[in-house]
């Protein structure tokens, strides 16, 4: 599964860590430097299984467990509308 940005969000990233801004709801969130690292990874239109095994590999993390943080991340992203769902090819 691919997720994209929100179209009503903007984002900057600050010495290794992304800040978000919902317009729509005018919410603006931080991310730690893994959140940050899946949010990227999320642009390059990379599937959940490329995120995780990209960040297990940078961090040396058993994939199963980096799968389950990948998850839970995507899930709250979801959840706050700063992320869908992309469309199947």
């Amino acid at each position: 599964m691919r997720f994209t940005i929100s179209d009503d969000v903007v984002h900057r990233e600050l010495e290794g860590e992304a800040v978000v801004l919902s317009l729509g709801s005018g919410m603006y969130f931080g991310l730690n430097t893994t959140g940050t690292r899946v949010w990227s990874l999320i642009e390059t239109g990379a599937s959940v299984e490329e995120i995780a095994a990209t960040i297990s590999a940078e961090f040396s993390h058993p994939l199963a467990e980096v799968r389950t943080d990948v998850d839970e991340v995507i899930g709250q992203l979801l959840e706050k509308g700063l992320v869908a769902a992309a469309p199947a090819d």
